[in-house]
């Protein structure tokens, strides 16, 4: 009952942005769903899976050029689709390699961007022509072993997606929902990282403060591929001030800290070392240094599995109904 009496305000709050997006229809249905799962990763990467500590991922079925594939990874933190190294000699798949960048995020990984007219992948009853991919070894980095695609934000930015873990539906279409006033409207915002991956989606979260006790203005990245939240332990942390009782109960900031479990009135937060560049030990999860991002928090699953989540990209914004309980 507390949650609830604290959160009524944000919504109100939420409620009163929405924007009068042409995409809204009514009571014209989404026009494709597909069954999500929402694992636990237990055949993770044993290093980040103690890295990010057991939480989970959503997957769900596709095909590509024909290949079914059952555990194929969601993740709009992805700014392209992206495929195995190891699964294109069975893709029937030629391709151009535009880029080829070396990265090195919780291992050294190389990413290849490839160029092709020959890329197809099937999710639900919708085929998507991919002419732009990436060739990463990431997601047996850091999801599942198993898991030899990424479903990514080209896809997102296409269609309205709803994501719902609780009913473990995904659902898209051309129109937001005729119920869309029961959500939280949310704008979003593109940036660049210091990666190169162009047309970033961020949110702006206001709540936080300095520790002169100024109001400050934080940049979330959106990311259904990470497990749970990450704050930036190389700049965001020592900025601002640690004491979340102080917090706006209506703010945003509230809202995730509230939701993802960490102690508002607490300043022990988890941190991870790091040498070289290298994540060399953690304790005990969820922060890392993100100076390569235009972000302070990389919002993940263990925050929006608790709603209704629909990404209305094409007019940069993002919904949130809290699930029923």
């Amino acid at each position: 009952m507390k949650k609830q009496l604290l959160l009524t305000p944000f919504l109100l709050l939420g409620l009163s942005c929405h924007s009068s997006s042409d995409t809204r229809g009514s009571d014209v249905p989404f026009s494709d769903t597909v069954k999500i799962v929402y694992d636990s990763d237990r055949d993770m990467n044993p290093f980040f899976l103690e890295l990010v500590g057991g939480d989970s991922s959503i997957y769900c079925n596709a095909e590509i050029n024909g290949i079914f594939l059952d555990t194929v990874l969601i993740d709009n933190g992805f700014y392209y689709s992206a495929l195995s190294p190891e699964i294109l000699p069975i893709l029937n798949l030629s391709y151009t390699v535009l880029d080829s960048v070396t990265r090195n995020i919780i291992q050294e990984y190389t990413c290849i961007t490839g160029k092709t007219n020959s890329l197809y992948m099937k999710i639900g009853n919708t085929v998507l022509h991919l002419d732009t991919f990436f060739i990463t070894p990431w997601h047996q980095i850091a999801a599942k072993k198993s898991t030899k695609a990424v479903i990514g934000r080209d896809f997102f930015e296409k269609y309205v997606v709803e994501v719902d873990i609780q009913h473990e539906l995904m659902t898209w279409g051309n129109r937001l929902p005729s119920t869309i006033d029961q959500y939280v409207a949310i704008p979003t915002i593109y940036t660049s990282d210091k990666l190169g991956c162009p047309r970033q989606r961020n949110i702006k979260v206001d709540g936080f403060k300095l520790k002169d006790g100024s109001p400050i203005e934080t940049f979330v990245f959106l990311d259904l591929g990470a497990p749970c939240t990450i704050f930036d332990t190389a700049s965001f942390l020592k900025r601002i001030d640690l004491h979340f009782s102080q917090i706006d109960t209506s703010s945003l900031a509230w809202l995730i800290l509230n939701e993802i479990g960490m102690s508002i009135d607490s300043v022990n937060f988890p941190a991870i070392r790091r040498e070289n560049g290298r994540v060399v030990a953690r304790e005990p999860n969820n922060v890392m240094d993100m100076s390569e991002l235009y972000a302070d928090i990389i919002l993940g699953t263990d925050f929006l599995r608790h709603f209704n989540v629909i990404f209305d990209y094409k007019n940069n914004m993002l919904y949130l109904k809290r699930n029923e309980q």
